[in-house]
């Protein structure tokens, strides 16, 4: 599936703030209500995804950056 850049590099942002939103939402619902732990879970999961995209971009071009720097020298 193919997004336009600016989309692409705001997704783990807007992972991350959805996030934030289903745990805000989670406890602000409490714990006596049925569907909070489902809000927790995925604010959790939202909030992991957002980070592990992030940090695999990250990696990924820094050494692509070394790898062009190696080659043009």
């Amino acid at each position: 599936m193919w997004l336009p850049e600016p989309i692409y590099e705001c997704l783990p942002y807007l992972y991350l703030a959805i996030g934030v939103l289903m745990l805000g939402g989670a406890i602000y619902i409490g714990i006596g209500i049925a569907g909070m732990p489902y809000y927790f879970a995925l604010g959790l999961f939202s909030i992991l995804g957002g980070v592990a995209i992030h940090l695999k971009r990250s990696t990924s071009r820094i050494q692509k950056a070394d790898s062009n720097s190696s080659e043009s020298h």
